[in-house]
């Protein structure tokens, strides 16, 4: 697996995460899936019908958003299951008594990014107590062994008087589709449940993606320590067939492959004088380390631009249209009157008494016409004197000849005889043309002439 990881590096990784990707399984159903839609955190994640957790106890819905998932190799059988949603705490409850679970390992937050990942199933703080339908839960211990893992001892009481221990491991530092910040907490983790002879419940908001990355680093860790080659797609794929969707970003693909690397260089399996293995995984551990900063600078630029928009909106709630921003100064966009939706707060004095702010100034009504102005009297002025100038001589006979107006265009010339247009007859009234018939140019004749 070493040597195969070194050869193909990141981007092979990649490249096979992206045949993986559209994978499902090699069979599965989901009838009842469909039937509960009320008990599935997310409905384009299924639930296999094929290998899903019974809930035996009969005493309701033997549904629960869950799978077992086992291994030639794996020395626990594990069920991957989503989140408690407040529609399936009792459910979750009922699933761990009904398999006699002893470790439930917890992935994920309660709130991540501003988002509900799950519900507070369990009692948080040491000696608190949870009233759940007919379980009582009291957590008797808290420790914090492990810097990045909370391990809490959870005694379930049931109403019949029979109790239930469950070691509750939470993992605190792994962020959602990402790699967790550290790489060897994982096998902290799995060494301290391997001892368990019943299912071990793994899950995180979904059940799929950093709950499926755990699963198959345990996976690929046995087939490795039982002397077999490792195929990370096949292993994978296996994975899938039983709990669908598992895996489910190419991140995680290629965190499986680093910390199995990294395990064995902790362990001791690689020999000092391997110097050109040691070589090629300090090479692919720059590669990884390069490939995390950028998707974790993507997605940090995600978040502020999410933060953002929330701000932004926010801003909007709390300032409708009309309402001043800026300390009280109103925006060009906006009236320069108060907003009548948010009157200003009252006045304080160093008494601590309150003083009504004023009122504010009436408004002019829209569009009010001004007064019209008076009319100043106009002071009559005598006429002035009209001068008399001498007229033009008479004409000779009495009157002047009518004016010479120049034409607007030169006169056509007119069309010789020999190049006049061909006539046609056309009948005119007699009144015209004394009864008889005149000559008349054909209309293309005109309008070529025309032309």
């Amino acid at each position: 697996i070493l040597q195969g990881v070194f050869d193909i590096g990141v981007e092979g990784l990649l490249a096979e995460y992206a045949i993986l990707k559209p994978y499902l399984a090699s069979n599965y159903a989901r009838e009842i899936f469909d039937q509960n839609p009320t008990k599935n955190r997310y409905k384009d994640v299924i639930c296999n019908d094929l290998t899903r957790v019974i809930i035996k106890d009969g005493k309701g819905s033997d549904y629960i958003h869950a799978n077992y998932v086992k291994g030639d190799h794996l020395q626990n059988t594990f069920i991957c299951t989503q989140g408690p949603i407040i529609a399936t705490i009792v459910d979750f409850w009922r699933m761990i008594l009904s398999e006699n679970v002893s470790h439930i390992i917890m992935l994920c937050d309660t709130i991540e990014q501003g988002k509900m990942k799950c519900e507070q199933y369990w009692p948080n703080e040491q000696d608190e107590k949870m009233e759940i339908s007919d379980f009582t839960l009291t957590n008797l211990k808290v420790s914090t062994v492990d810097p990045h893992v909370v391990r809490s001892t959870i005694d379930i009481a049931v109403a019949g008087g029979q109790h239930h221990k469950v070691k509750h491991h939470r993992w605190r530092t792994w962020p959602d589709k990402t790699v967790p910040k550290s790489l060897l907490a994982v096998f902290r983790i799995l060494q301290s449940v391997r001892g368990s002879s019943n299912p071990i419940v793994v899950h995180c908001s979904a059940g799929i993606g950093r709950t499926g990355s755990m699963v198959a680093i345990e996976m690929g860790l046995q087939t490795l320590l039982a002397g077999q080659k490792l195929v990370l797609l096949e292993l994978c794929r296996h994975l899938r067939d039983q709990r669908m969707h598992s895996v489910q970003v190419e991140v995680q693909y290629v965190y499986i492959a680093e910390a199995l690397c990294e395990y064995g260089k902790a362990m001791g399996y690689w020999n000092k004088p391997e110097l050109l293995s040691q070589y090629q995984y300090v090479k692919f551990k720059a590669a990884f380390d390069d490939y995390v900063a950028k998707l974790t600078a993507q997605q940090q630029l995600k978040q502020q631009m999410q933060q953002q928009q929330m701000q932004m909106q926010q801003q909007q709630q709390q300032n409708p249209a009309g309402a001043p921003m800026g300390g009280g100064v109103a925006s060009p966009m906006q009236s320069p009157f108060m907003s009548p939706v948010e009157p200003p707060p009252p006045a304080r004095v160093a008494g601590g008494a309150n003083i009504p702010p004023p009122p504010p100034p009436p408004r002019p009504p829209p569009y009010a016409a001004a007064a019209p102005a008076p009319i100043a009297q106009a002071t009559p002025v005598a006429p002035a004197a009209q001068k008399t100038t001498p007229g033009p001589p008479p004409y000779p006979g009495g009157a002047p000849p009518p004016p010479k107006i120049a034409p607007s265009c030169p006169p056509k010339p007119k069309t010789p005889a020999a190049t006049r247009l061909p006539v046609a007859q056309s009948p005119v009234a007699p009144a015209e043309n004394g009864g008889q018939f005149a000559p008349v140019a054909p209309r293309s004749v005109y309008a070529a002439y025309l032309r």
